[in-house]
């Protein structure tokens, strides 16, 4: 019998491994992580850059182990050697190793064309260079390829620990947001002990946000031990993204998210406020005997497997925790607004003025509107309350009153967002505004189901009067002389030949966040494709308006391709909305016919 093996060509590397690191971000953490494993307290990553921000070269250095020639012979070079077998702490910091796959320490190679490794332990200076060139031949067996090695012994005083080139980047890592290296860097590594790390010199440090810290530490039966922190921040813009961050021997693989906790019949919007960081090492066990217990993290590390019974159960147990911190804090913040609002002086002069009656039937509304507030801000809560309030002043109005103490959640936010844009006192004034917009409405989605509709001037014209469609807090930033002079100058002159190319729409927020709203045809099908187009946009007014915190982008379409998600993506400080015209147009009409139903019923009993 003939016997046969497998030859492994280098073509393999990149589809089951360096594929997975050809972000920076991604790369540059892999191979911190690999510092994390050598023992180091400190690591340095120098990001060196031209002129014009391109990168010429990227190094991480550490102060860790270091690797003698041997190591690197029988160990760096055994691709999917588990370093585990022999190391099941580390011997300074007592650290479980993160590193299992022996796959991530190539993962330069996903940015590079190029890896040097300096390191020194033992009397020995190694300089290893691993080069994609010599993968280039298809036909070669990957087992045949020899990378130059240099030894070096050195007699005098040296530290260990190992410098790890990357020269040469390839083209789609020329340049990089060094900031955003922070922030990824931060939320992989987050507060790990006696683990710093430096980008160009400036320590990462973890942020400290303000408000209530909750201190974890569990035994998850069947699993092992949890532990970490919960911040209830007392500011809600200090929370970027609202959730717990899961890390496993000191890295981040999950987060934040506030997982499944919020479902139809009730959202935790006060959620919002709840950050924190659990570490969970029993998933990623050191058990090699269960196979299965391998595959609870993905090879790249940067999610779960879903399915697997021991993170269903883990984030059973997390699911719990942020149920009740989120239970908690709706009580506290409904009593402390209920207080504030008995307070207000101009609260407790209306509720002196009206009829026992009608004070009880205020009274009654307060504790059973105030508790949907969650999701509102003192100043909105006291406008709701103050709107009651004037309602009850003559019995003709009670009955709406009534209707209010029905209302959802959803009816009580969507009235609070109306009241605030246009003031109270002109209450009166409302319904006819709102079936104007409910008209113009009606006018959009009959306009989208016209073929020969064109995003310009057809759809244009209708939003850009009418930016409440998309949402109450947009305005149109048209009349800023100064921006308009930029993009006259950076867009429109440049896209000149090209006007399909230009941002349709920009406008602000209520929190002063630039929006840009790029209209596609009503039968246009938005795929990835699309990212790029709206991401010079957003290059443009980064250049010129560097002050700015975030950046709203919406590609609007008839509907979006399956490749791309229909989440908000978030690319640094851009979060990339898809909407087809149906959902714009089904959300508003929902927003406004469900207020509107509100004041009808009020006027019929006048």
């Amino acid at each position: 019998m003939e016997k046969v093996k497998f030859k492994i060509l280098p073509r393999l590397l990149d589809n089951i491994g360096l594929a997975m690191y050809s972000s920076i971000p991604k790369s540059i953490s892999e191979l911190v992580a690999n510092c994390y494993d050598a023992d180091a307290s400190e690591v340095y990553i120098d990001v060196r850059q031209d002129e014009s921000g391109g990168i010429e070269g990227i190094t991480i250095k550490d102060n860790g182990i270091g690797m003698s020639s041997e190591d690197i012979k029988n160990t760096y070079l055994s691709l999917g050697f588990n370093k585990r077998k022999i190391t099941q702490l580390t011997p300074k910091y007592q650290r479980k190793p993160i590193g299992n796959k022996g796959i991530g320490k190539l993962a330069g190679l996903g940015i590079s064309k190029t890896m040097k490794i300096v390191t020194f332990r033992d009397k020995e200076l190694s300089t290893l260079d691993i080069s994609r060139s010599l993968f280039e031949d298809e036909n070669t067996d990957l087992n045949s390829i020899e990378f130059p090695l240099q030894i070096v012994i050195i007699d005098g005083e040296r530290k260990y620990g190992t410098e790890v080139h990357l020269i040469d980047l390839l083209e789609h890592a020329t340049s990089i947001d060094i900031p955003h290296l922070r922030e990824f860097l931060s939320k992989e590594f987050g507060s790990t002990k006696d683990f710093n790390i430096y980008v160009n010199n400036q320590k990462l440090l973890p942020s400290d946000i303000s408000g209530e810290k909750i201190e974890i530490k569990d035994e998850i039966e069947g699993l092992g031990e949890v532990y970490g922190k919960i911040v209830i921040a007392k500011v809600l813009k200090d929370v970027k993204k609202p959730g717990i961050i899961t890390y496993v021997r000191g890295r981040a693989i999950e987060g934040p998210t506030l997982y499944d906790i919020n479902s139809p019949s009730h959202y935790f919007t006060v959620a919002n406020r709840i950050i924190g960081e659990i570490n969970a090492d029993f998933l990623d066990s050191d058990n090699l005997s269960d196979v299965t217990d391998n595959f609870i993290i993905a090879t790249s590390r940067d999610g779960f497997n879903k399915s697997h019974p021991k993170y269903q159960k883990y984030k059973n147990w997390v699911e719990k925790i942020l149920i009740q911190n989120s239970k908690e804090l709706e009580n506290k913040q409904t009593n402390e607004r209920i207080e504030k609002i008995n307070q207000n002086p101009n609260i407790q002069k209306l509720l002196k003025d009206l009829p026992r009656k009608l004070e009880d039937k205020f009274k009654e509304a307060i504790k059973t509107i105030i508790p949907k507030l969650n999701n509102l801000s003192d100043d909105n809560a006291n406008i709701i309350v103050e709107f009651i309030t004037r309602l009850a002043e003559t019995e003709s109005m009670l009955r709406i009153l009534e209707k209010l103490n029905e209302s959802s959640v959803e009816d009580i936010s969507s009235l609070s967002k109306l009241l605030e844009e246009w003031g109270i006192y002109e209450i009166t004034a409302l319904s006819t505004l709102i079936k104007k917009r409910l008209e113009v409405i009606k006018k959009l989605g009959e306009v989208i189901n016209i073929p020969a509709t064109k995003e310009y001037p057809d759809l244009h014209k209708i939003l850009d009067k009418n930016l409440w469609i998309l949402d109450d807090n947009y305005k149109l930033y048209s009349s800023n002389q100064q921006l308009k002079t930029i993009l006259d100058k950076e867009v429109l002159e440049k896209y000149k030949d090209n006007a399909e190319r230009r941002p349709d729409i920009i406008c602000k927020n209520l929190l002063e966040r630039y929006v840009v709203i790029e209209l596609k045809r009503p039968s246009y099908t938005i795929s990835y494709e699309d990212y790029s187009q709206i991401m010079r946009y957003s290059s443009i007014l980064k250049n010129n308006f560097p002050n700015t915190e975030r950046l709203d982008c919406y590609l609007i379409g008839k509907q979006y391709d399956s490749s791309v998600s229909k989440e908000p993506t978030l690319q640094g400080k851009v979060t990339i909305y898809l909407k087809s015209y149906n959902e714009i147009i089904e959300e508003a009409k929902k927003r406004y016919e469900e207020i509107l139903k509100i004041f009808e019923q009020g006027e019929e009993y006048e």
